[in-house]
């Protein structure tokens, strides 16, 4: 959803031509928005194991945070956050810039891209996420030891699985800012920009798609899931069976009695 975001937000003229390369306003409000959204996503999933261990806690005071309300208020908090934090300094460093014979929508500040990809994508998107997933998994599983082995057994793979998928598709988005913090300043050829853009494509894909799949390994590792999922099918199917109408009227032709 924050790729699918973030492509509706850059609006084209015609074939090839970008709104974002003409409106500077735009641009900056694009850039700003996009990254919100995609600082959403993660924070999200680092809630979600936070309230896992809440809701697994052996202390009954613990468990009074895992509430609704609760939960509406650090979605609030969360979008708010980042958007002081990233979406007004971006708004405010990003513009177009040119770049040989054309225009990109960048940022303004080379200080500000080298922080970013030295700094913020390495700590805030990669390191911070998988520490907190991993502290928040162990201490999950310590608390479900009292549980049934077969249970204990699907929430410890749901949960390893969960990592590792994170560590995979995050790492390579980490290497590849460093890598062009570093080389900012070399001398490269066509072919060289050209890769280099392709592999910084991929890797960003697989970040965002890390966060859109978490569903699918929860269904795929736990048998407890799929039932879950299963009967709230059912229950859906018979909520909306229950709408319909149990003996529809039909249209019946009508006989004159006079010719």
């Amino acid at each position: 959803m924050t790729v699918a975001f973030g492509q509706m937000l850059d609006i084209t003229y015609g074939t090839s031509l970008k709104w974002s390369l003409i409106n500077e306003i735009w641009c900056r409000f694009r850039n700003s928005i996009g990254t919100v959204a995609s600082l959403t996503a993660p924070t999200c999933i680092c809630l979600a194991a936070i309230d896992q261990w809440i809701i697994t806690s052996h202390s009954v005071h613990h468990r009074r945070w895992s509430t609704r309300r609760l939960a509406y208020l650090t979605i609030f908090l969360n979008v708010s956050f980042w958007f002081l934090l990233t979406g007004i300094p971006i708004f405010i460093f990003t513009g177009l810039i040119p770049n040989g014979n054309s225009i990109v929508c960048s940022y303004l500040s080379q200080s500000f891209a080298t922080y970013n990809n030295i700094f913020f994508i390495p700590i805030i998107y990669c390191l911070l996420p998988i520490s907190i997933l991993t502290i928040c998994g162990i201490l999950t599983w310590k608390n479900i030891q009292r549980l049934r082995r077969s249970l204990v057994r699907q929430i410890g793979r749901m949960i390893f699985i969960q990592i590792t998928s994170t560590i995979i598709t995050t790492v390579p988005l980490c290497i590849a800012a460093i890598y062009l913090a570093i080389t900012t300043n070399t001398m490269k050829t066509l072919l060289q920009q050209v890769v280099e853009s392709l592999i910084v494509t991929i890797a960003r894909l697989c970040f965002f798609l890390a966060y859109s799949y978490h569903f699918y390994i929860y269904l795929l590792s736990s048998k407890h899931m799929r039932r879950i999922v299963f009967e709230q099918c059912l229950k859906i199917k018979r909520k909306v069976a229950s709408t319909l109408p149990t003996h529809p009227t039909r249209n019946m032709a009508v006989i004159p009695v006079n010719p």
